[in-house]
């Protein structure tokens, strides 16, 4: 059986901002009938020095890692792994990207030793963009206004979890911008008095500080 066959020679993590995020590889040896013996060491790596990286084979691994990018002396690689007939193991890829944007690779070269010629090249690819992060935040922005229509007041809801800030932008149905507003990210809720606003259709904008639009919905005042 090709343990380090792998359905993949590159697999993607998607990044959030100051998350400790990680993706799982299994080294499978559980359909053999033969104890697996093998050596792992990275081949390429181009990854932000600010961020907060590991591969490893446990959890208690990285918790010996955690002061990346402060102490980089901790390594596992080059030390013999050896997997059981009929069982598995578990390799984790650890990325923290704090609030450094960026997109980076990390390859590692799996090869069998003690009789076993198996060999394997896994890339790695994370990414932490204004484009991703776009993404995340959309995925649960959770955008209401209410009431609407609305005479007067009216509130506007939204969860930006890993923004800072979010600009609300009001136009009329001519495109005209008649009113903006900087807000906090993460769970917010905001009172709009409208009352100086003229009766009509109106469309309220939630865009990040790139300028990219997270969502729009349309406001009516009576």
């Amino acid at each position: 059986m090709a343990q380090f066959d792998f359905e993949y020679d590159t697999i993607e993590l998607s990044l959030a901002y100051n998350e400790l995020r990680h993706i799982n590889l299994v080294i499978d040896n559980s359909q053999s009938t033969s104890d697996l013996d093998y050596k792992w060491t990275e081949t390429y790596r181009d990854l932000n020095p600010n961020w907060e990286v590991q591969f490893c084979d446990c959890r208690t691994c990285y918790s010996d890692y955690h002061l990346i990018p402060e102490d980089t002396s901790i390594t596992c690689e080059g030390m013999t792994y050896g997997i059981l007939a009929g069982q598995s193991s578990t390799y984790i890829f650890y990325v923290n990207p704090f609030d450094v944007e960026d997109e980076g690779f990390l390859s590692v070269n799996f090869r069998g030793i003690n009789g076993n010629d198996e060999i394997g090249d896994i890339t790695f690819r994370a990414r932490f963009t204004p484009a991703s992060v776009s993404e995340q935040v959309k995925q649960n922005l959770g955008f209401k206004i209410f009431p609407n229509p609305v005479k007067d007041y009216t509130n506007i809801s939204f969860n930006a979890e890993g923004l800072q800030t979010v600009q609300l932008r009001i136009v009329d149905v001519l495109g005209k911008e008649v009113a903006t507003a900087i807000l906090p990210g993460g769970n917010t809720l905001y009172s709009l008095n409208s009352s100086e606003f003229q009766s009509g259709v109106y469309f309220v904008q939630l865009l990040m500080d790139s300028g990219d639009v997270l969502s729009t919905q349309k406001l009516v005042v009576q």
